[in-house]
């Protein structure tokens, strides 16, 4: 038999074979001892947690010959045809590579014909997210209302892009990520069955570098075990916790501490040797600042809710030294792709580490400017800034826009008009206009022809209020009205009074062509 990935070799075939998903175990074996199956399931959860191992043993436990079952038999026709993907009623549908509205519409136009083995035609779409917007809206209708016998079943790692109108027509669940010590369980148990020894510290390394995955644990494992020793019949002797600490980059543990009770003991001369040996090797600094925030985190927990338990503490350190180096780890972590080299970002943090001892003399100042950073800052510049604009105001020039009138100097709706500090649209529509209210009220009422409607939008309306607010500050509310009545209207008068200012009067008796016109006519001008 050709060789198979552990991840593939040891893929659940129960729900008794998953780890750490008890509530969806649960949740499934209960609907199907009592028959009760949602016609759309959707799997969610990060990387290999095991949502699409759940949707095809999920479509197994329907499709077994001995009936529906929360234990399905794995040995009949149906089940073994399900394990080896070869089901004819289990169509399994990638959607990262099947986006388009045209695949969606030919997977419609296959739902209604019945199931050709199975009791159940089974639609599994992996990674639901990647589907277009088309080929969701062309999947709704089917989704909420599928043919009878079909059923729906849809996994993906993003559950946020997917639209709400799919997420409420499916029964979701979640998969959480999974326990270290139960990872490194389940390892453990595999290397059992694969007859290899094992160093369980190494399969401790294993479990927290996959972050919660099996299926990053066992590829990592495949990967340790390709790096250990074999003997003459290529046999694996034994994975122990050196091949996996030089396979993922890091440091032992012990390691990890002695280089922070030097730092915390200001061993300068130590630190330097255990940082020179570590720029010799091909190390991955950037999980080893992670096992130093790691081991930080652990030791800060213990100094505040353990701190009477000395076996719990392994650092000479107090907690608030524990939180500044905490935060410089952070803030190392976040600038360490910044540096040309990695290696150059890990020393810099231990420099740091070195340099930021917390003592009774530089307690007191560091805490002061600390808080003196978070109170807020008075806006001394913005005084400066208005006075800058005010000076910046040009002055008034017979081509610029009038300044405001003083309200003393305005006393009726004529001189008003003819003073406001407006132009284009705003003064065209605002000539057109009468006034409905008092002068003296805070409330004006202004109407507007039906015919000047038009006019009126949200920048005109703006300008005038601002402009007639500014020349009468007890002008508080200013309503617009449209009337069908004939307002009486300025712009004649101001059309007059600026004509009668700039056009003088007209003197026909030294027009050149009216006298020429008179000369040959031999006529008289009467007046």
């Amino acid at each position: 038999m050709a060789y198979l990935a552990l991840a593939r070799k040891w893929r659940p075939q129960t729900f008794e074979d998953f780890i750490g998903q008890s509530h969806i175990q649960t949740a499934l074996q209960h609907a199907l001892e009592r028959k009760n199956i949602h016609h759309a399931y959707l799997f969610t959860g990060t990387r290999g947690v095991g949502k699409t191992s759940v949707a095809r043993l999920f479509a197994k436990a329907l499709s077994c010959m001995d009936g529906i079952s929360a234990t399905p038999c794995n040995r009949c026709q149906h089940c073994q045809s399900i394990t080896q993907g070869q089901f004819l009623d289990l169509i399994e549908i990638d959607a990262a590579s099947k986006t388009k509205i045209e695949d969606t519409r030919e997977l419609l136009n296959q739902v209604s014909y019945p199931p050709s083995l199975g009791r159940y035609k089974i639609y599994l779409i992996d990674e639901v997210h990647m589907l277009s917007t088309h080929s969701f809206n062309a999947l709704l209708k089917t989704l909420e209302e599928p043919p009878e016998k079909t059923i729906f079943l849809l996994a993906t790692t993003d559950p946020e892009k997917l639209p709400t109108t799919i997420q409420s027509r499916c029964l979701q669940l979640h998969l959480h990520h999974v326990d270290t010590k139960q990872i490194a369980q389940h390892l453990g148990n595999i290397l059992k069955k694969e007859q290899i020894q094992y160093s369980e510290d190494g399969l401790l390394l294993l479990a927290k570098a996959a972050q919660g995955s099996i299926r990053d644990a066992l590829s990592l494992l495949e990967q340790a075990l390709a790096l250990s020793p074999h003997d003459s019949d290529q046999n694996i002797q034994t994975l122990s916790q050196e091949h996996v600490t030089h396979m993922l980059g890091t440091m032992p543990d012990k390691d990890i501490q002695s280089l922070l009770i030097d730092i915390c003991e200001q061993n300068i001369e130590d630190v330097q040797n255990k940082v020179d040996g570590l720029l010799q090797h091909n190390y991955n600094f950037k999980a080893i600042i992670d096992q130093i925030l790691s081991y930080l985190y652990h030791t800060n927990q213990n100094l505040i809710f353990n701190p009477n338990d000395a076996k719990e503490i392994s650092l000479p350190i107090s907690h608030q030294q524990c939180h500044v180096y905490i935060q410089l780890t952070l803030k190392a972590r976040q600038e360490l792709d910044q540096y040309p080299y990695h290696h150059m970002g890990f020393t810099m943090l231990i420099m740091r580490m070195l340099s930021l001892k917390l003592n009774a003399s530089n307690l007191q100042s560091i805490i002061t400017q600390q808080v003196a950073e978070l109170e807020p800052k008075p806006h001394h510049r913005a005084p400066d800034i208005l006075t800058k604009r005010e000076k910046k105001t040009p002055q008034a020039t017979p081509n610029t826009t009038p300044a405001a009138t003083a309200p003393s100097s305005v006393h009726d709706w004529e001189g008003l008009i003819t003073s406001i500090p407006i132009k284009g649209l705003a003064k065209s529509l605002i000539t057109q206009c009468t006034l409905e209210s008092n002068w003296n009220d805070h409330s004006w009422s202004i109407l507007i022809p039906i015919t000047q409607q038009s006019l009126l939008t949200t920048a005109t309306k703006s300008s005038i209020e601002k402009a007639i607010t500014q020349m009468l500050p007890h002008i508080q509310k200013i309503q617009f009205k449209t009337t069908e009545k004939k307002t009486k209207t300025i712009p004649r008068t101001i059309a007059a009074t600026e004509t009668t200012k700039t056009k003088p009067p007209l003197n026909l008796e030294q027009d050149t062509l009216l006298k020429s016109i008179q000369s040959t006519l031999k006529a008289e001008i009467e007046h």
